[in-house]
């Protein structure tokens, strides 16, 4: 869905699940702006239901300046980790996601936007940015498979910690080796211009129309909005 908004005025978005909210954890919003008094950032958003062995990604640019932003956030649907959101107690439910062959992290879906306790019906989890109190900190890196790292997992990530200027390609994988988990939306802000897995040689001066990919635009706010009541 795609909707207009008035700067500067309150818009309401309105999520009915119908006959269905028993099934579904949760809805995600996000929101993209033009803002021309930001130098030109590319914002792409992949989002569909998560292979289970894993799906990828390639992003060519331009050349990454010096002093880029590239960041990543995801949405994860199935992320149990134990009942208590602010003490996981297990790691069997959860993401890999790697970028140029390297680990950002290994533990992707921390359930910790769960309304009250992590249950079926409530297992939603979003990255947060410029989302006021919904606004996750970068997970660490690197982020290893121990269960201690479960809870330092936001669904926020500095790909700043593995590429670095002058960098023109970026390849994406995520899997889940325990073949329940869900990433079922990525969105990224990266600077200067890109195109997500276009044809060999393709020009990222001239991005094909209708893409996924919003030119000179920043991501204002990407964050878990409604959850599911219980």
């Amino acid at each position: 869905m795609q909707a207009n908004a008035s700067i500067g005025a309150l818009t309401t978005w309105t999520a009915n699940e119908g006959n269905k909210t028993a099934v579904i954890d949760g809805e995600a919003l996000v929101i993209v702006f033009s803002n021309p008094n930001r130098l030109t950032q590319t914002v792409f958003i992949l989002d569909g239901f998560a292979r289970a062995v894993g799906d990828s990604a390639q992003v060519v640019t331009n050349p990454l300046p010096p002093g880029f932003i590239a960041q990543m956030l995801i949405g994860d649907g199935f992320s149990f980790d134990g009942g208590d959101p602010s003490a996981p107690t297990n790691n069997n439910q959860v993401s890999t996601i790697k970028v140029n062959g390297t680990t950002l992290t290994a533990v992707a879906g921390h359930c910790d936007d769960a309304q009250d306790s992590c249950a079926d019906g409530n297992l939603i989890t979003m990255g947060g940015t410029n989302a006021g109190p919904k606004t996750d900190p970068f997970t660490p890196f690197p982020n290893n498979a121990s269960v201690g790292s479960v809870s330092s997992d936001h669904e926020s990530y500095n790909l700043g910690n593995i590429l670095s200027a002058g960098d023109t390609t970026i390849n994406l994988t995520t899997f889940n080796t325990s073949l329940d988990d869900n990433i079922f939306v990525e969105v990224f802000d990266i600077s200067g211009i890109a195109q997500v897995n276009c044809e060999p040689n393709c020009n990222v001066q001239t991005p094909e129309p209708g893409s996924l990919v919003l030119l000179g635009a920043g991501l204002v706010g990407l964050g878990l909005y409604f959850r599911r009541r219980r």
